[in-house]
Formats: C-alpha cells, sequence, structure tokens
C-alpha cells in the first residue's frame, strides 16, 4: 500500500497538485514511515508552503537516515527553503560536536594506553 500512496504522490506532485501530493504521501508513510518516505512527504510539504511540517518530516527523516541531509541539495524544493538549511546546519552541528567528543575519547584513551605502561612499571619497582 506504501509503494502505491508513494506513487502516487509523485503523480500528483508532477501533475502540480501538492496538496494531493502530500496527502497520499502522508499515507505512503502511514503504512511505510521509512526515511524515503518522510523526506518525500517533506518535499512535498516544502513545494506546499506547509514548513514547519516539512522540517519536522525532513528531521525525522535524517535521525533515520543521515545520508537524507545531503539528499536535500539534489531537490530543489528542499535546497531553496531557508528553514530547510538551518535545519541542515544544525545536524552538521551536532555532527560536528560528536566527531570532536570521539576524537577527545581516542586521544583520552591513547593517553591511557601509554601511561599504563609506565605506571605498570612504576608499580612493580615498589
Amino acid at each position: 500500500a506504501s509503494d502505491s500512496y508513494s506513487k502516487a504522490a509523485f503523480a500528483a506532485y508532477v501533475l502540480g497538485d501538492f496538496e494531493l501530493a502530500v496527502e497520499n504521501q502522508r499515507k505512503a508513510v502511514k503504512y511505510n514511515g521509512d526515511a524515503t518516505n518522510l523526506f518525500y512527504l517533506a518535499k512535498y510539504q516544502a513545494r506546499n508552503q506547509q514548513i514547519e511540517s516539512c522540517i519536522q518530516n525532513l528531521e525525522l527523516a535524517i535521525d533515520k537516515n543521515p545520508s537524507m541531509a545531503l539528499a536535500v541539495f539534489r531537490e530543489l524544493d528542499l535546497a531553496n527553503e531557508s528553514e530547510v538549511l538551518k535545519l541542515i546546519e544544525r545536524k552538521n552541528e551536532m555532527i560536528n560536536k560528536k566527531i570532536l567528543m570521539n576524537q577527545t575519547i581516542l586521544k583520552t584513551k591513547s593517553a591511557v594506553a601509554v601511561l599504563n605502561p609506565t605506571i605498570v612499571r612504576f608499580l612493580k619497582r615498589k
């Protein structure tokens, strides 16, 4: 059922009936709320000027599959919306913070690994 609604949504979108596209894609999400269906719902909502709902669904799609953040730049309906770009920027900042945190953890683990043999030798002397 999800695929049928998704195809109907795409057909409506191509024909310029953006409200019907949103309606059908919502039904597709109801049956299968995967990242792809949420992404297309966000796209159709952006085209239909439902920006708040677009952002909510796009964020869910990105949370389920982070590569959806990159897919935004292939879709002008999304890439032209300033609120969408702000969402991508926030997600990017979160990713950068996680990377920095992981680097700090790795450096700490490396330092501990280097110190451990030294500590063990020191303790053996006593």
